[in-house]
């Protein structure tokens, strides 16, 4: 665990810094203290510079509408905060109390998502701050209208270079896209069973979801047209894995180097797809890579007309041949829709009429998100008290103990307090080895230079800017600028930097510590949700795969915007997931509810599953339009199981018996065979799969669950959240 926490808090990304961000939101902090210092007291721009570099923060939280709406709503509830503490500040049990309930509150708001919780977090941090201060009525009003001002003044700069970014977001995003199918269909040959990474097309949708107000409709249409065909690509690319794979089974070597090559192509001109998008140009022509595209296609055709494969192969070539035409026409339509982009990218835009704006989260689902998280069975509730308790034990301690602007042990507390426990413990060493490192810093700048005010201002900015730069890089550095950049303001209103930076340590240490101990005494373990959580992925598959099966055995039924939905979902639970399991390998392996093995190998087994819906779902199109009433009772049967397999996790019983699913796909592919129905293939190999992937996580669930606690045994107190 030591080694997990020291890797967590050194690692440090250098393509998280963006150069571009930080200039923008910099120029908000600057200008504020740059106009207090011509007014002649550079204090009096403090507040609302305060609230310009949290907005600016705020502003990384969506993309368009939702940015600019989550930097408003954080500098709004900032300002009611900071009225708030400037009252309830002249009073210790008031001040207790408040942070208890504004805690109590952000820790309930992180169930809404990271927009929510930037709100809830930065509202205690200023709730926290002004209580230290003692304001009348008339003070609090005013430092709340500065900082007010400031995130608004933040906002209006981020709005005003939104004509000028020319799509870049939606252009970026769909770039990363066609890369993860370059890398993906350039290495799919010597893959395993496996689908192409969805999440970067999660990543494009989300930012198409909230559009750009000074679009045009049809650049915004041209960017999902192209959305659109990554995914067919997607699909067309993870078929043609599962051609090779078959080709070669089938000892057709020579038509699976023809695959081979066309996967290649296609990752070339994907590749040039995603340069495009990134550059704001039209793609290139690629003259050598068409012609060996339709030269791959046409060995693939000349070997099935030939017969120079062996006879298992001529239906796989077959699949081949349609696969990689279908293929062809993806790429040639996705370069044609993406020289509109292009043309987009350098074209000035206009403001879209009756367009509405969109709120960052529905009130009705994030009432009803709140409503089920007030359950104290609920992780997020524990979160929210653990937070409550431990940050009016830290006001207390602020108000009791001999510090200059002890503020800063509530503050610290929050910042590094989470609901899981890794990304606590890391942050918790990040920030007190940031603090340590920064405080240093502004220690030695300042005997250095012996600063005045306009030094100050000057450090301030340079250090915002840094902060704004690697606040995603790594957060141990992050702290380190951003207690520097306090310690120089702090300077501003007559605290002597030294005095400031002790002062800094001190509280920094307690406050850390104190949130260590909080989730050490109060433990919600991520591990008590991972299993629930691989639950919910296999209830979303099982009802994705029984549409895609559905289909198939009454194609007048097909529903394809149910069936793409349903595929959409299974994505977002595929997402949860990993994610819930991957937090749970964080944690002390004695608090797990299920073995991290096992989970793992559940995580594998589902993902076979999903290459199998995947292969279902890329066929369907090309699918003869006959009713399969024989494929009923398998798709019945495999839907059950996979209730059966979700119903276990989530009561932590190993399932029940299953039915034989072995013999009923068997009797089914031999029944498809004797019809002589035109997909046997597909449906036979791909059943196939979907049942080898049951039966191999009813093994790993069995002996697993068998010997977890009854029914009856309750968890112990507070282990499992």
């Amino acid at each position: 665990m030591l080694r997990k926490i020291v890797q967590g808090t050194m690692r440090f990304d250098r393509s998280a810094i963006e150069l571009g961000l930080s200039l923008r939101c910099t120029i908000g902090v600057a200008i504020p203290l740059l106009l207090g210092l011509l007014a002649g007291n550079a204090a009096y721009g403090l507040s609302a510079a305060v609230g310009a570099l949290i907005a600016g923060f705020a502003s990384m939280q969506g993309v368009y509408r939702t940015r600019a709406a989550a930097m408003l709503i954080t500098s709004g509830a900032m300002a009611v905060s900071t009225f708030v503490g400037g009252l309830v500040g002249h009073s210790t049990a008031a001040v207790a109390c408040a942070t208890a309930l504004w805690a109590f509150a952000y820790g309930l708001l992180a169930s809404l998502g990271p927009s929510a919780a930037a709100v809830g977090l930065n509202s205690v941090v200023a709730l926290v701050i002004y209580s230290d201060f003692q304001l009348t009525p008339e003070q609090a009003a005013l430092q709340s209208l500065l900082l007010l001002a400031g995130g608004g003044l933040q906002t209006l700069l981020l709005v005003l270079v939104w004509p000028l970014r020319r799509f870049s977001a939606e252009r970026h995003a769909l770039a990363g896209a066609f890369r993860v199918l370059a890398s993906y269909a350039r290495d799919a040959s010597a893959r395993s069973v496996a689908s192409p990474d969805h999440r970067s097309l999660s990543t494009v949708r989300e930012t198409l979801s909230d559009p750009q107000p000074f679009a045009r409709r049809g650049e915004i249409a041209a960017f999902q047209a192209l959305l659109d065909e990554a995914e067919r690509v997607r699909t067309g690319l993870a078929a043609l894995a599962r051609d090779h794979q078959r080709l070669l089974e089938a000892g057709a070597a020579t038509a699976a180097q023809a695959v081979t090559a066309l996967l290649g192509g296609a990752a070339t001109i994907l590749d040039e797809l995603a340069a495009a998008l990134d550059e704001g140009r039209a793609p290139a022509d690629l003259p050598s890579v068409w012609p060996a595209l339709d030269a791959a296609i046409g060995a693939l055709q000349a070997a099935q007309d030939t017969g120079s494969e062996a006879p298992p192969a001529l239906a796989e070539l077959g699949l081949a041949v349609a696969h990689g035409q279908a293929m062809l026409g993806r790429l040639r339509a996705a370069r044609r829709i993406a020289e509109v982009p292009a043309a987009a990218s350098s074209t000035p835009s206009i403001r879209r009429r009756g367009s509405r704006p969109r709120v960052i989260i529905q009130v009705s689902d994030a009432l009803q998100t709140l409503r089920a998280n007030t359950r104290p069975s609920s992780a997020y509730f524990q979160h929210a008290l653990r937070m409550a308790i431990a940050l009016a034990v830290a006001t207390l301690g602020d108000r009791l103990l001999p510090l200059q602007r002890g503020y800063w042990v509530p503050m610290t507390a929050v910042l590094v307090l989470r609901p899981d426990f890794a990304t606590t413990f890391v942050r918790g060493a990040s920030r007190l080895i940031g603090t340590l490192a920064g405080a240093a810093l502004a220690t030695l700048i300042a005997a250095a230079l012996r600063p005045g005010p306009g030094m100050l201002v000057a450090l301030a900015i340079v250090f915002a800017w840094l902060g704004y730069a690697v606040i995603r890089a790594n957060y141990a550095v992050y702290t380190m600028t951003v207690t520097a950049y306090v310690v120089f303001l702090l300077a501003l209103i007559g605290l002597p930097e030294i005095a400031g930076v002790y002062d800094r340590i001190a509280a920094t240490l307690i406050g850390g510590l104190l949130a260590l101990l909080a989730y050490t005494v109060m433990p919600t373990w991520e591990s008590g949700r991972a299993p629930a959580q691989l639950a919910d992925l296999l209830d979303a598959q099982r009802r994705y795969a029984s549409l895609l099966l559905g289909a198939y055995t009454h194609p007048q039924e097909r529903d394809a915007a149910a069936i793409r939905e349903a595929q959409r979902a299974a994505w977002t639970a595929r997402s949860n997931a990993e994610a819930s399991v991957d937090r749970m390998l964080g944690e002390p392996s004695r608090t797990h509810d299920i073995d991290a093995t096992v989970a793992l190998s559940l995580l594998a087994s589902s993902k076979r599953y999903g290459f199998a819906s995947l292969m279902l779902h890329a066929h369907l199109a090309d699918a003869a339009v006959v009713a399969r009433p024989q494929l009923r009772e398998l798709a019945e049967q495999l839907d059950g199981a996979m209730r059966v397999l979700a119903q276990a996790l989530r009561e932590h019983m190993a399932p029940a018996p299953l039915p034989p699913l072995r013999k009923i796909q068997s009797a089914l592919a031999d029944a498809l065979r004797r019809d002589s129905d035109p997909d046997s293939t597909v449906l036979a190999s791909e059943t196939d799969l979907q049942v080898d992937s049951i039966d191999t996580m009813a093994e790993l669930l069995a002996p697993t669950l068998a010997q977890r606690r009854p029914w009856w045994m309750p968890r112990a107190l507070g282990a499992h959240g």
